[in-house]
Parts: structure tokens; C-alpha cells; sequence
């Protein structure tokens, strides 16, 4: 497999008590194996935070609930396909 899977659609992020809600659709790649999930603070690095298997669902969730109060965070989610290629993050 050289051929990297398409990106997910990224949603907008919900604030709850429990921290910044994430969900994302699956961008339609078959051989999908999981998602990894990446927050930036600030103007530093990606750091991903997190990984979730890829199943028949047809939207995506997770929960970031390690939220740096007064600071911007971005998030982005890439799909990551059995042979390991990365897509281009989520918009």
C-alpha cells in the first residue's frame, strides 16, 4: 500500500465540563486502522494525544479533558491506514 487514506472531517469542538468534546467523520478509506489525534497550545508543536481504533461508526468522538486555561488550542485528526501511511490532517 503506497497510497496514503484521505483525510477525516474534522467538527467543530464543544466545550463541556468534561473538557473539549472532539469528533470527526471518517474521510471514506477502507483500509482505516485507527485515528491519531493532535493539539497544539499555543504556537508549539503538534502533540498527539491521543488514538482511536477505526470501527463502522459513522462519526467519532473523544474527550480532551487536559484543556490549558487562557491558552488557544487547535486540534486536527489524521487517519492512519494498516500499512502505517498518515493522511493529511483533518481541516
Amino acid at each position: 500500500d503506497q497510497v496514503p487514506p484521505v483525510a477525516p472531517i474534522f467538527l467543530p469542538p464543544r466545550a463541556t465540563k468534561e473538557g473539549a468534546q472532539l469528533q470527526w467523520m471518517p474521510g471514506g478509506s477502507e483500509d482505516v486502522s485507527h485515528y491519531d489525534l493532535y493539539r497544539r497550545v499555543g504556537g508549539t508543536q503538534w502533540e498527539k494525544i491521543q488514538s482511536v481504533p477505526h470501527t463502522a461508526d459513522s462519526v467519532f468522538s473523544a474527550i480532551d479533558s487536559k484543556l490549558a486555561e487562557g491558552k488557544t488550542v487547535a486540534y486536527t485528526v489524521v487517519a492512519v491506514d494498516s500499512a502505517g501511511l498518515e493522511s493529511p490532517p483533518a481541516e
